[in-house]
């Protein structure tokens, strides 16, 4: 359990299966074997473990999570979805834990319908997870007034969190999302004085300089966002979060190769980092720059997450860079299966089909 906590799975597999030599049946080591196979992303290994897992007590909770964490981990929100709503469809179990369980499986549920857009259900899930067990922590608020503003239900999410407010008035993602809630009402002012006061109060946090930057690179003021990040890395040269959030801000400002440099040292601190891959990997696809490498990142993001249709995109666009026509309409028609009303992802589909003489 230790070594599963420390994210040292290799060494958890091995004393796993050294329990398991002794005792084939024992559960909690086929858990932790489950578990360490998952977060070495050995998934089909891990799923056969939850299953016989399930099929020896399919109504043990622990074996049935351990399904809805492989799911998450392959990025499979769908079937993660359905796990939990058979899960919670049982019913609730009468002692404490049961009910704290019931929290951590709703909250589970929300995450996975707001990462398939299916935002008002992700609201409604966070909403009954907000009822169950003692009063909510400012997280659970938080993650339910985002999903409201995600679902464009922003008169409710301003309410919803400027209630949470008045028991956590300095957490900061409630202040940060009321402040971009004002600014899309019309309040500018009001709403950047809540932010400036918030870096006031903690000029040398790095989460609190980030919520800053957000702020303002959703209002588009990108340098005021740069600044804020530049701030942030100060206080945490290493935050994979804030290297990538500066160089995202640097390439909306079209300062290209000194948002390369930025992805570049964010993929020394975490060379696995998805989205870090898929960003720098489309950007220089897209300039046509360094395309043969551009292809090897996006292909090292798709390998790491599959399921995301954007990485699929980007893998379409530096194939079609490349004049590789067939294989980029295939990797693009594979992002439209998973997100068909994408109007960058059809635009790139309309190129690359004009070119190969549709």
């Amino acid at each position: 359990e230790v070594l599963v906590q420390a994210k040292r799975p290799q060494e958890a597999l091995a004393e796993a299966a050294a329990v398991r030599a002794a005792d084939a049946a024992n559960r909690f080591a086929l858990d932790l074997e489950g578990r360490a196979l998952r977060d070495l992303r050995r998934f089909d290994e891990a799923e056969a473990v939850a299953g016989q897992l399930v099929a020896a007590d399919p109504k043990d909770v622990t074996a049935a999570y351990l399904q809805v964490t492989i799911a998450e981990a392959r990025r499979d929100f769908t079937k993660a979805a359905a796990l939990l709503e058979e899960i919670l469809s049982r019913p609730p179990a009468a002692d404490e834990e049961g009910e704290g369980n019931r929290r951590v499986f709703l909250v589970h549920l929300g995450f996975a319908y707001q990462q398939l857009e299916r935002y008002p259900e992700a609201a409604a899930a966070f909403a009954r997870a907000l009822q169950d067990g003692p009063p909510p922590d400012a997280n659970l608020l938080s993650f339910h007034a985002e999903a409201l503003y995600l679902g464009k239900q922003k008169d409710e999410a301003l309410a919803a969190v400027r209630k949470a407010r008045e028991r956590f008035p300095d957490d900061v993602d409630l202040t940060g999302l009321e402040a971009t809630l004002l600014r899309e009402k019309g309040d500018t002012p009001a709403a950047t004085a809540l932010v400036e006061a918030m870096r006031v109060k903690a000029p040398a946090d790095a989460k609190v300089l980030g919520r800053v930057a957000d702020f303002y690179r959703r209002a588009r003021n990108f340098p005021e966002a740069e600044k804020a990040l530049r701030q942030a890395l100060q206080a945490d040269p290493k935050s994979l979060a804030s290297l990538f959030q500066l160089g995202a801000v640097l390439e909306r400002q079209k300062r290209h190769d000194e948002a390369e440099a930025v992805f570049r040292e964010a993929l020394a601190v975490e060379p696995d980092s998805a989205p870090v891959l898929n960003y720098l990997g489309y950007m220089n696809a897209d300039r046509n720059v360094r395309v043969d490498e551009a292809l090897a990142l996006v292909q090292k993001a798709v390998e790491l997450d599959p399921q995301a249709a954007a990485y699929q995109d980007s893998l379409g666009w530096a194939l079609y860079r490349l004049n590789r026509l067939e294989a980029a309409e295939q990797a693009v028609c594979r992002a439209l299966e998973k997100d068909g009303e994408n109007a960058v992802i059809l635009d790139h589909l309309g190129d690359i089909v004009a070119r190969r003489g549709r």
